[in-house]
């Protein structure tokens, strides 16, 4: 499928200023589309249950939806181009690493390759 298939689904996104919201706009601009209808929640949660309630179509993390995935509570459409990354950033509380935590970023950058 491609993205210009979607054009006339309403988008479920998150709301300005969040990292995801953020990348579902550069996405957008990448590839010059311009959904017909968006609505923006301030919950991940909330995006989710109005997937499933049949209100529109997200573009979300496959972590954040694995549960949904697993039990058929909603489906993946898969679309030319996606999935595309984006970067995250690891903050800690403090400058010293403890071994466990050096172990734990670690294993994240592997995994995020």
């Amino acid at each position: 499928m491609r993205l210009s298939d979607l054009a006339d689904e309403t988008w479920i996104l998150r709301e300005e200023g969040s990292g995801t919201k953020q990348a579902a706009d550069n996405f957008f601009e990448m590839y010059e589309f311009t959904p017909k209808a968006i609505m923006e929640f301030g919950s991940t949660q909330v995006i989710k249950e109005s997937v499933e309630a049949g209100l529109g179509i997200s573009l979300l993390s496959r972590w954040t939806i694995a549960k949904e995935l697993a039990g058929g509570y909603i489906g993946m459409i898969h679309v030319e181009g996606l999935p595309f990354k984006r970067s995250f950033s690891i903050v800690t509380r403090s400058a010293y690493l403890t071994k466990a935590l050096e172990k734990f970023i670690e294993t994240l950058k592997e995994y995020l390759k």
